[in-house]
């Protein structure tokens, strides 16, 4: 008896709650979740209560054989999501969904090749509230299928063959709110054929000259995708009220300017216009009190005025790489009298975090320009013109100042806010900097990544240089032109773990150049002229690795040092302060060999070699390319 009810409750459990394995409807498969408690603002025709199960149909030959692996097999309970992909279902038009008996709420025919389609095929899809034709071969606004879907909310139609929207194209579905189109053919829509209650619009990837005013009367229109597109302008194109509009996404097409209607988008979050040639913002911003992310990369902007963003107070990523920026606004009169300076655009901006101004065309960079921006963690300056770097002062109306002060307008005046602290990555590599002028980044505690790459720096880095860097962990000066790292390291940058001088002008690595870096683990001095390396050189180096000691690593490769023959007793040497060298030694010279004499009155017993030594003498008179990192493992 309880062998029977064992055998009757596995049953019942395999009919109900494991979809998943059920073979009466295979190939298809399906999985199933339950749910019983009500659902906080449901949506319309949906259930309550009962079960949601996906059904999902892949490489079916026929609609015929979908029909029999489901027909009859779930109750009218059943919330069903059907999903039938990369099928050959010619034969669709032979047949129904009425026939599968199924309660559908959710349909998805995608990559099946469907074409034109008869609108009665659809019937008995009352309760459908999602539709997915999408990457199919529809050629047009399939009216007759919506005809029987009054419930729908959201239509996919992405990546077919639609050219046109109609007017009378969605006059069944009253409902509609999430309409996706994009990747298609449109070339034209007509005013008023899109759904009054659209939240999400996505008509990207198609042929758009002009949006033809479809869109003013969707005020309840909150997402708003229109980028690869052909559109120049975007003046009296945007929902007449725009009070519900988060997001535009209009990238990639030709406009120049901005519309006067962004002064009214209040509600807007998200911004993002990159790869369009816009030449300047026209205060169109202002008011864009909720914008927390804007894109404008890719454009032709040449200056930002102090108003831009005057109320944009909750903006927290910038992105302005690839234009054609001279100034960030901000201007500043100096004279032997008095000095004037105005706030850069950037001063509003309280909340912002990220701030890329990479590829434009800056000279000259102050860090009164981003004075007051205490939440930014992240700034890009890199690949400008940038030859001089300054502290500045905090703007006033009308401040006067002694010669001294006009002359170097580095040091911040007592109680001034310093600019930057937050700050903990700096991008300042490709620019045409030569010298870097003292306390530039005092108060920058937080700085932990510094790349100074690609720039004229040199002979050295100066003692007050990089003054204040107390969390600085990483730091790049490769391709510049240092010829020592004495004054460096006299800094005192006792978090740094990460140092890359490779391809500089050094010579020498000695006791004093390592010796402010007490944590270092990672060194890369490539590619540079260094012939003398002494052990001492990490004599006061301790290398932890999240509290753990580890090895300094050092890397030498193209340096003449590679060629002594003394290196592996270097390498040795190097390992009592838990430090390994690396290179490859290559194209060194080959010792000369001196001619015999012709006449010898005493033998000279010369003494053996130590066996490093021997080994190395070797190596390096065979020419050999030997990579001593191998002595230290």
């Amino acid at each position: 008896m309880s062998g029977l009810l064992y055998t009757l409750l596995s049953f019942a459990a395999s009919t109900s709650l494991h979809c998943a394995v059920r073979r009466e409807i295979s190939p298809c498969t399906c999985r199933q979740e339950d749910f019983s408690a009500p659902i906080s603002n449901p949506p319309l025709g949906s259930p309550l209560h009962g079960e949601r199960i996906e059904v999902e149909c892949e490489k079916m030959e026929s609609f015929n054989q979908v029909a029999e692996a489901l027909r009859g097999r779930f109750t009218p309970e059943q919330s069903i999501t059907l999903r039938v992909s990369h099928s050959y279902l010619k034969d669709i038009s032979r047949h129904g969904f009425k026939d599968l008996k199924m309660s559908i709420t959710r349909l998805e025919l995608n990559y099946d090749k469907l074409g034109v389609l008869n609108g009665e095929i659809f019937a008995g899809l009352g309760r459908t509230q999602y539709l997915s034709l999408a990457d199919n071969e529809v050629p047009s606004i399939p009216r007759p299928i919506l005809s029987h879907l009054s419930l729908l909310r959201t239509l996919d139609l992405s990546r077919n063959r639609i050219s046109r929207i109609e007017a009378d194209d969605f006059k069944y579905n009253p409902t509609l709110q999430y309409l996706f189109m994009a990747g298609n053919s449109i070339a034209e829509m007509v005013p008023g054929s899109l759904p009054p209650l659209i939240k999400h619009l996505h008509v990207g990837r198609n042929h758009l000259v002009s949006l033809n005013r479809t869109l003013r009367d969707l005020n309840q229109l909150e997402w708003l995708l229109i980028n690869a597109n052909e559109l120049t302008s975007l003046d009296g194109e945007l929902p007449a009220s725009g009070h519900n509009l988060k997001m535009l996404y209009v990238v990639d097409n030709k406009l120049t300017h901005l519309p006067a209607e962004f002064r009214f988008l209040h509600r807007l979050e998200s911004l993002f216009l990159q790869h369009n040639k816009i030449t300047s913002l026209d205060g169109t911003l202002q008011k864009a009190r909720r914008l927390k992310f804007l894109e404008l990369s890719y454009n032709h902007l040449q200056v930002l005025h102090e108003d831009d963003f005057i109320e944009a107070e909750m903006l927290e990523d910038l992105q302005l790489g690839h234009n054609a920026l001279t100034s960030l606004g901000g201007v500043t009169s100096v004279t032997p009298e008095e000095t004037t300076t105005s706030n850069s655009a950037l001063y509003p901006l309280k909340s912002l975090k990220c701030l890329n101004l990479t590829h434009n065309n800056l000279r000259e960079f102050s860090f009164t320009s981003i004075r007051g921006l205490r939440e930014l963690k992240m700034l890009d300056l890199s690949n400008n013109k940038i030859q001089r770097l300054t502290r500045g002062r905090a703007p006033t109306e009308r401040t006067i100042l002694s010669p001294l002060v006009v002359l170097q307008n580095l040091v911040e005046v007592d109680g001034d806010e310093m600019a930057g602290v937050g700050i903990q990555d700096m991008h300042l590599q490709h620019n045409e900097l030569r010298s870097l002028e003292g306390s530039l980044f005092l108060g920058m505690r937080q700085l932990q990544r510094l790349n100074l790459s690609h720039n004229a720096l040199g002979p050295t880095v100066g003692l007050r240089d990089l003054k204040g860097l107390d969390g600085l962990r990483k730091l790049d000066l490769s391709y510049n032109e240092l010829t020592t790292l004495e004054d460096t390291s006299e800094s005192w940058l006792q978090s740094l773990e990460e140092l890359n001088v490779a391809h500089n002008r050094l010579i020498t690595l000695s006791e004093r150049d390592f010796r402010g870096f007490p944590g270092l683990c990672w060194v890369d001095v490539s590619a540079n002229q260094i012939s003398v390396l002494k052990p001492e050189l990490v004599a006061n180096t301790r290398c932890t690795v999240h509290g753990v000691p580890d090895v300094l690593r050092i890397y030498l490769q193209d340096n003449p040092v590679l060629c002594d023959a003394g290196l592996a007793d270097l390498t040795v040497a190097l390992e009592v302060y838990h430090a390994k060298v690396y290179g490859v030694a290559n194209d060194c010279p080959t010792p000369s060999t001196p001619a015999a004499p012709t006449t010898t009155t005493e033998s000279t017993i010369v003494p053996p070699l130590p066996p490093t030594l021997l080994l190395a003498a070797a190596a390096a008179a065979s020419g050999g390319n030997v990579s001593f990192a191998a002595t230290l493992e």
